[in-house]
């Protein structure tokens, strides 16, 4: 997912970078533990929540996100033509 603000803090400091179109992304940090968090309204739900980095080394982490929206399913039409057990046609008293 494109746009995605990733924020990295540690050490005092913070240091954020965003995903790309395809939902890549780089930073550059010093060695230290850093704190992972999304600047948004989105979670994360799997990657690890703090990256350790040691000197003259990289580290790779990958995240899945989830936005919280789902898009509402069209419901099939009834095949059905008859009321449930129990229950009453239209206009029967």
């Amino acid at each position: 997912m494109g746009g995605v603000e990733i924020d990295f803090s540690g050490n005092g400091t913070s240091v954020g970078t965003t995903t790309d179109q395809k939902g890549f992304y780089s930073v550059a940090l010093t060695a230290a533990s850093w704190k992972v968090s999304l600047k948004s309204y989105m979670r994360i739900i799997s990657g690890p929540s703090v990256v350790t980095v040691t000197a003259g080394s990289s580290v790779v982490a990958n995240y899945v996100v989830d936005s919280g929206i789902r898009t509402p399913v069209s419901k099939e039409p009834s095949t059905n033509p008859h009321p449930p057990i129990g229950g009453s046609a239209g206009g029967a008293a």
